[in-house]
């Protein structure tokens, strides 16, 4: 809804302006299972906590009734049958995955036209700012 849209707009600004870029940890590959079929729905890649992303999740007012789990999605399947033909192969492909990315912007997606997950906005965390004046 646009009302939502407009409010979700500024507090994200103002989380923004509150953090630094920041650099996230890819530590493994996992997957996320579904707790009604017992089946692996989505692949992911394990993100280590950190003091800068626990203090950008802190910042964030929305309620949220799953616990925080910091990840990177690759693929959710529509069909997990054919993912656990598959499963060995590709998990021991992202055995030793292992990387860090450099955070510098907060993003929001949203469903448009249909098309899940499209960025509509971008928050660049802000640069600290050093002043050698007294």
């Amino acid at each position: 809804m646009e009302i939502e849209y407009y409010q979700i707009v500024r507090q994200s600004e103002k989380i923004a302006a509150r953090t630094t870029p920041f650099t996230i940890d890819v530590t493994e590959a996992g997957t996320f299972v579904d707790p009604k079929t017992k089946l692996e729905r989505v692949l992911l890649l394990t993100i280590a906590r950190s003091r800068e992303l626990a203090t950008a999740k802190k910042l964030c007012p929305w309620p949220n009734t799953r616990p925080f789990i910091p990840h990177i999605t690759l693929a959710r399947m529509k069909n997990p049958n054919a993912f656990r033909v598959h499963r060995k192969q590709i998990m021991k492909r992202l055995e030793e995955i292992a990387f860090s990315i450099p955070c510098d912007r907060l993003r929001l997606y949203a469903e448009v036209e249909g098309i899940k997950q499209t960025p509509v906005k971008d928050f660049l965390l802000q640069e600290p700012s050093f002043s050698l004046l007294p």
